[in-house]
């Protein structure tokens, strides 16, 4: 896994981070974005087109927006934004 390590050094000097309570807040957003991508990365995977493909599904199945789960983590409580399908079949492995 490869991060941009200037960038992240960037974001350790903003005063909001100095402290752990800010340290925590900052590994929390990353967990989320993380999460977030890995959902729509399966989503994708699982019904075979990127998103905003037109005309690529087969079976009638498509993105049918998102929903709110909330997670527990060491960083803290998380609001993740699974995708999920039209025909409910979808079943995310990265957190159930």
């Amino acid at each position: 896994m490869v991060f941009d390590k200037e960038k992240l050094k960037e974001y350790l000097k903003d005063p909001q981070v100095s402290d752990a309570e800010g340290l925590q807040a900052l590994l929390c957003d990353m967990t989320k974005e993380i999460m977030e991508t890995l959902y729509d990365g399966e989503l994708t995977d699982y019904l075979g087109y990127e998103k905003h493909a037109q005309g690529e599904s087969t079976d009638g199945n498509s993105r049918n927006g998102k929903v709110t789960k909330k997670v527990k983590s060491h960083f803290g409580d998380i609001e993740l934004k699974p995708p999920r399908d039209r025909a409910g079949t979808f079943d995310p492995q990265v957190v159930k």
